[in-house]
Order: structure tokens, then C-alpha cells, then sequence
């Protein structure tokens, strides 16, 4: 597993200028696929055209044919490389040896950093699920990325659960992608909402600290219905 801090993905790294001469076709779809990003991130599927991305990476309309057949299919290359991205830059922090406790650390960390980067990662990502939901067949690989990188969560959720740090009811295949929505859902509207990184650190802490009150929680003794029952005084007949 990978170590360290993530590199920022690169969907929401460049902002292209012009066409540089002599650009080789696999840059010219890259430079495609990330004009794409900020576009769709912005302005929603449906309020993009071709033509317009064409335009924002410096190409003519007809030419980015050459590339992508079809807007769907843009789009499910440029949400899936998003979702490529975030799984490498996850795959430290979920991996690590450590206590469930603190990869949660880490990976809030690491969301931080991405999320704080650049608001376009934080949107798209929210806008795809959108689409996703109203459209699961049309854009089926980006479920296939996206429940890649919740098999990471559940993972990190089972080892969890195996070394006793949950309890042993947990329903790990249920647990997995819901602490995959709350990071990654939950910190995504709050970059939106909280613009400074003041507030949206605060936002950060509450986060741990009710993953904290929900771990202990969770560890402490459930007492049985019996022995919360107040003792009944029986009066002598």
C-alpha cells in the first residue's frame, strides 16, 4: 500500500491556457477529460455540450469526436478517473496497520486536503451521484468505480471488526459504504457550505468527535433488560 500525502487528482489540477504545439493524443484526451471535470462539476451533465468542453481546452468541436463518441461516454471517463484518483489517494490511509480509530483520522485527513484543493472535486463528485441515481444502467461503470473504493471502506471496516474495535453484530458490507457516504458525502456539502478554512475545519472536528461518542458508544456494556428493571417491593400479605 502507498504512504504518505496524496498527490492532488489530476481531474482538478490543470486550468489550460491554450493549445500547446506538438500535444500528443493521449495529452489531448487528459487535457479533455479535465476541462470536463470543471465543466460538468460547475454546470451539471445536462448543461454541458461537447462543443463547449472542446472549446475550454483549447480544440475544435468536430476534433473532440476523435477523442469521445458521445457526452455519456465523457463523462463516465471523467467521473471514473475522479473516483481512480480518490482510491489511490485513500489507499494509504485505509490500508495502514493501525486501530479503525485512527485510519479515520487519516482518511479525514486526506479528504481535507482534496477536498479543500479545488471545489470541483467536492461538486462533481455530489453531482454524479445524482446522475447515478436517476440513471443507474446509463451510467453503470461509474457504480462499478464507486463501489471499488466503498470494497476499500469495507475492508478497513472488517479488519475493524476482527481485532474486537466493533461490535461483533456488525453488519461490515453495510457499515463499509456508509462510512464511505458519511466521509466523503458529509465533507463534500460542507466545503460547499462552509467557504473559509476556518469553518470548514471546525467542521472537520465535529466529524471526529462524533465518531468518537459513536465509538465509545459502541463499547460500552449493553445491560440487559433484567438487570435495568428497578427492584419491586412485594408487600407482606
Amino acid at each position: 500500500m502507498k504512504t504518505g500525502s496524496p498527490a492532488p487528482p489530476t481531474i482538478i489540477a490543470a486550468r489550460f491556457p491554450g493549445r500547446p504545439a506538438g500535444r500528443s493524443g493521449a495529452q489531448t484526451r487528459a487535457r479533455i477529460v479535465q476541462a470536463a471535470a470543471s465543466m460538468f462539476a460547475l454546470h451539471g451533465f445536462h448543461n454541458v455540450s461537447l462543443k463547449e468542453i472542446a472549446g475550454a481546452c483549447g480544440i475544435t468541436g468536430p476534433a473532440i469526436y476523435n477523442h469521445f463518441a458521445s457526452k455519456d461516454l465523457l463523462y463516465i471517463e471523467t467521473v471514473c478517473t475522479m473516483w481512480a484518483e480518490i482510491a489511490q489517494a485513500i489507499e494509504g490511509p485505509l490500508g495502514a496497520d493501525l486501530p479503525l480509530d485512527a485510519i479515520v483520522n487519516r482518511v479525514l485527513d486526506t479528504f481535507v486536503e482534496l477536498y479543500r484543493d479545488d471545489g470541483v472535486l467536492a461538486k462533481l463528485g455530489l453531482e454524479a451521484r445524482l446522475e447515478l441515481a436517476r440513471d443507474g444502467e446509463r451510467f453503470a461503470p461509474i457504480a462499478a468505480a464507486m463501489h471499488r473504493v466503498e470494497a476499500m471502506f469495507t475492508e478497513a471496516v472488517a479488519r475493524g471488526k476482527q481485532a474486537g474495535e466493533l461490535p461483533a453484530d456488525t453488519d461490515v458490507e453495510e457499515a463499509g459504504p456508509l462510512l464511505m457516504q458519511l466521509v466523503m458525502s458529509g465533507l463534500a456539502g460542507r466545503t460547499l457550505a462552509a467557504p473559509s478554512e476556518v469553518e470548514f475545519m471546525r467542521s472537520i472536528e465535529a466529524f471526529r468527535m462524533l465518531w468518537r461518542s459513536g465509538r465509545a458508544a459502541a463499547e460500552r456494556p449493553q445491560l440487559s433488560l433484567v438487570s435495568t428493571k428497578a427492584k419491586a417491593v412485594i408487600p407482606p400479605l
